[in-house]
């Protein structure tokens, strides 16, 4: 089958997800992967591995020979302006679509249903898009592209470094993840835990960084900014503290899945994914600062229970993020909307 992604860029978490899984797609023999971009890229690293794969990377001008070349259509919704601009004028020509949603639908933004009936199928990144009856019939497909757990190197030491806990994070240290009260999980933390130091990998907010040094946490917050060095970053972590609005848009969550099959405990909000992320002893589930830390000062009293954590978390991750069957999940899923007439598709409405 050729499959034709159509993406509006191909940064961070999207370029991970849709590369990834045309690369492993390729590699299987099964399907020809192509991605259609609609917007110039701005980071072309996840562009550059695809190119290096033999994945043709389009531009936004070959739509309508692409779409009319493609066995299935396959866009990529995270509330784009520029995807939703793109589908309400899409163009007159028969095909089959089946959309794929990188956020849960629930939160800002929202999934339109006006959309999802317009497709021939949906994909769904979280179990919790599910929980919409409209989306009921939806198939899970995570966002986590060709990741391989395995190949993730496991951390094997932990006992604490010169007496210091180390809770740390790798996403974006902002309120756009971040709840509102972020400050207060990690006073909290400091208040139950001296030694306690917060070390938060990627691109951080002015606002966020200025209310850690007016709360008097600058030196037991650290900011890194932006890393490539994430996979040695993992094993200086003690912890993988992971802070989310309730109302976060959140799904696959890569950098948890990471941490975890590093071998890391996780101690991670509850709401809106933690709940379908951390199970089976592989971590521990927090709704409020006064949980979160005391969650974690078992960890910090504890190197049997971190180690024993952290071994679960990887076991866990090794047995339900597996690369290649989630591509099969997807393949079946071409194969379903192949064996329906192509049909030209309206998505004025939504």
């Amino acid at each position: 089958m050729n499959i034709l992604h159509l993406a509006a860029h191909m940064g961070d978490g999207a370029g991970k997800a849709i590369g990834g899984l045309a690369i492993l797609g390729n590699k299987s023999g099964k399907d020809t992967h192509r991605i259609l971009l609609l917007d110039e890229p701005r980071k072309t690293n996840h562009i550059d591995r695809c190119c290096a794969a033999g994945i043709e990377v389009l531009p936004g001008d070959s739509a309508e020979f692409a779409i009319n070349e493609a066995d299935v259509v396959v866009p990529s919704w995270w509330g784009s302006p520029t995807m939703d601009m793109f589908l309400r004028e899409f163009p007159n020509i028969p095909c089959r679509v089946m959309l794929w949603t990188h956020k849960n639908g629930f939160y800002d933004p929202p999934l339109p249903d006006a959309l999802v009936r317009s497709c021939d199928k949906l994909l769904v990144t979280s179990p919790l898009t599910l929980e919409n009856p409209a989306w009921s019939d939806g198939t899970l497909v995570y966002g986590f592209g060709d990741f391989d757990s395995e190949k993730v190197s496991l951390k094997t030491d932990y006992s604490l470094n010169n007496d210091s806990f180390v809770i740390g994070y790798v996403g974006m240290p902002s309120y756009k993840r971040f709840p509102h009260n972020a400050l207060d999980y990690m006073s909290k933390t400091i208040s139950l835990i001296p030694d306690a130091i917060f070390v938060l990998a990627g691109e951080y907010s002015d606002e966020f960084k200025s209310d850690v040094t007016l709360a008097g946490l600058a030196d037991k917050v650290q900011l890194l900014g932006w890393t490539n060095a994430v996979p040695g970053l993992l094993r200086t972590f003690d912890v993988f503290g992971y802070l989310l609005r309730s109302d976060s848009s959140a799904t696959t969550e890569n950098s948890v899945l990471e941490a975890m099959a590093a071998g890391l405990p996780v101690v991670m909000a509850r709401k809106p994914v933690g709940k379908y992320l951390i199970r089976d002893g592989a971590g521990f589930l927090a709704d409020s600062p006064e949980e979160y830390a005391k969650n974690l000062l078992r960890l910090y009293k504890n190197e049997g229970l971190r180690r024993t954590v952290g071994q679960a978390a990887r076991k866990h991750i090794l047995a339900s993020c597996d690369a290649l069957e989630n591509l099969n999940r997807f393949h079946e899923e071409c194969l379903k909307v192949v064996a329906q007439q192509k049909y030209i598709h309206k998505f004025g409405g939504f």
